[in-house]
């Protein structure tokens, strides 16, 4: 049996408070499943950014937090500007 990374558990459960930090703050910005896929979109970014050395901060194990919640919250605003502007019906 094959044993699952710990950073890769810590990503995980990052990944999901940020969706549902989203839902609580913003409860009107769409669907859990959008929060859900911008909340990897920031963290896959943010882990970019981190490899690239623009942003590291401090690491917990292959996780490097800073980063990635920076990246996490400007996808999530920016994913509830964009869910939040629906054209009225005229």
């Amino acid at each position: 049996m094959s044993q699952i990374s710990p950073g890769i558990i810590l990503a995980i459960v990052v990944t999901l408070v940020a969706a549902q930090a989203t839902r609580v703050f913003a409860p009107r910005s769409g669907n859990y499943l959008l929060a859900l896929a911008l909340a990897v979109a920031g963290l896959i970014v943010g882990e970019l950014i981190a490899l690239s050395g623009i942003l590291v901060g401090p690491g917990l194990g292959v996780l490097h937090p800073l980063p990635d919640l920076v990246a996490m919250v400007v996808a999530e605003i920016a994913g509830v500007t964009v869910a939040g502007q629906r054209p009225h019906p005229g």
